[in-house]
């Protein structure tokens, strides 16, 4: 799938980090102070990264950018 950037307004916020530290929780008060959409990417984790989480290794720069052209499309579409 190539790379797309949606066509949409105002920034696009990617939020990584290790599991339990408030990502989806700071998603989550965005969208409800401010109004922007709240897309949870735990539900579109690529195979890749599933792997590397069983295996507790860090995702790759390669991994990301996979994950974050998945979310792209799907918050284009």
């Amino acid at each position: 799938m190539p790379p797309i950037i949606p066509d949409m307004p105002g920034p696009n916020l990617f939020l990584f980090g290790q599991i339990g530290v408030g990502k989806s929780y700071l998603g989550q008060r965005l969208a409800g102070d401010y109004g922007f959409t709240f897309c949870e990417g735990d539900h579109d984790i690529t195979p890749a990264m599933r792997t590397a989480i069983a295996a507790r290794t860090p995702f790759t720069p390669a991994m990301r950018l996979e994950f974050a052209d998945l979310l792209a499309h799907r918050i284009a579409t």
